[in-house]
């Protein structure tokens, strides 16, 4: 069986409450039966599954950094641009401003968990403003992006 690594350890459990929050939400899951008549999802289902998929790769690249700085923060610039990207593919339905402050203190949390130094994660543009000319879906050759 393998060990988790460092990233995984850190924020795996809160990613998966993460994803399994969307879910719930694409589905309607924490509606009453009665309510389920009138209700249109905001998010398709298998976008929620992108995004879980986005969300693994990232802690599997930066499990893969761990314990080289600049190898860390490149997975963590890497991840993030990958999960803006997959959120853009899908109308921005995804990711909320308040699921960006979350998704950013939990990659960080990651990336200091496998040696990126806080300081220079400070300085990585986190934002999901679709007009953000950010390099997301650059190809970082992490894995991360190739949906």
């Amino acid at each position: 069986m393998n060990t988790p690594g460092p990233a995984r350890r850190a924020v795996g459990a809160d990613i998966e409450e993460f994803v399994g929050e969307l879910k719930d939400f694409a589905t309607g899951a924490y509606l009453r039966e009665e309510e389920k008549h009138n209700w249109m999802p905001l998010i398709d289902p298998s976008a929620v599954d992108d995004v879980a998929q986005v969300l693994d790769r990232g802690l599997t690249a930066l499990d893969s950094a761990a314990g080289d700085p600049a190898a860390a923060e490149q997975a963590v610039a890497c991840w993030w641009d990958a999960l803006i990207d997959c959120n853009r593919r899908h109308d921005g339905a995804l990711i909320e401003d308040d699921d960006e402050t979350r998704l950013r203190q939990l990659i960080r949390r990651a990336g200091t968990a496998c040696g990126a130094d806080e300081d220079n994660l400070e300085a990585i543009t986190f934002s999901i403003d679709p007009d953000d000319d950010a390099d997301a879906g650059d190809d970082c050759g992490l894995g991360i992006d190739e949906l």
